[in-house]
């Protein structure tokens, strides 16, 4: 592995080198990133505000996780005097806390990804260049043009993600199962969105419109969603989650480069 003068890490052209090949490559993504930020000092500066950001955001989500969302599930979920009625509450509570902490951090995610977005473009865009050791031309928008574009297209991405959410609440019509399945399938459309709200730093210098990013991140298939159930865990693990926005648009930047579009829009 060769290396810049100065400790700065440079990979092979494969997207980067440092990542395997197949699904498994979006698993170990977001922690192979701490290894690039490591070796790479010049990023630390960069990474800061998104990691004092990230420490008021999280007082915020601990604030409605603790007072506001506790309130609103004991009055929601079913009691009853039987055994099986306890069974199925706390049951039914793990599953609720799980979805709430897949909505809970996705929403967290754009919320920072929006105030933190100035540093993290120039973030990724120097990992790329130390990646790929060449930058990239990407489309000028202008300043307040690339910000309108980045609110614009995250606003359409919440919207449909949660007007996904809203269409499997039509599981809890179904008694028992139909909050399991609710659950297991609010995970997994949690991690596509985490995955392309983090690859979009990269998609978005290549100029691809939000229907062109969702067909991509579809075509990742088993490694987008474990690209995203891995960033969902690390903003799930206490202390690393504050610091965990700058590491998973590192990862996001690195998994693209190991997955670039082509000119024909395809992986």
């Amino acid at each position: 592995m060769n290396k810049r003068k100065g400790a700065a890490m440079v990979l092979p052209n494969n997207g980067p080198g440092i990542l395997p090949d197949g699904p498994v490559a979006g698993l170990i993504a977001p922690w192979r990133a701490i290894i690039f930020l490591l070796g790479n000092r010049g990023l630390w500066l960069l990474a800061l505000a998104p990691f004092f950001l990230n420490i008021l955001l999280f007082g915020l989500a601990l604030w409605l996780g603790i007072f506001a969302f506790q309130n609103w599930l004991h009055s929601w979920l079913p009691t009853g005097d039987a055994w099986w009625w306890s069974l199925l509450y706390y049951l039914l509570f793990v599953l609720v806390i799980l979805a709430f902490l897949g909505l809970l951090v996705y929403l967290f995610v754009i919320v920072g990804r929006i105030l933190a977005a100035p540093f993290l473009e120039i973030l990724t865009r120097r990992t790329e260049t130390i990646a790929l050791g060449r930058s990239h031309n990407a489309p000028d928008f202008g300043f307040w043009e690339g910000i309108l574009r980045v609110l614009f297209q995250e606003a359409k991405k919440m919207v449909l993600y949660l007007l996904i959410m809203a269409g499997l609440l039509v599981f809890h019509l179904v008694p028992v199962l139909g909050s399991v399945f609710y659950t297991i399938l609010a995970f997994w459309v949690t991690c596509f969105f985490l995955c392309l709200e983090f690859m979009d730093f990269s998609l978005e210098r290549r100029g691809l419109s939000l229907k062109a990013k969702l067909a991509y991140a579809w075509r990742l298939k088993l490694g987008g969603l474990f690209f995203g159930a891995s960033v969902m865990a690390g903003f799930l693990v206490p202390l690393l989650n504050l610091a965990f926005l700058p590491v998973a648009a590192v990862g996001g930047t690195l998994y693209y480069l190991k997955n670039p579009v082509k000119s024909n829009g395809r992986i």
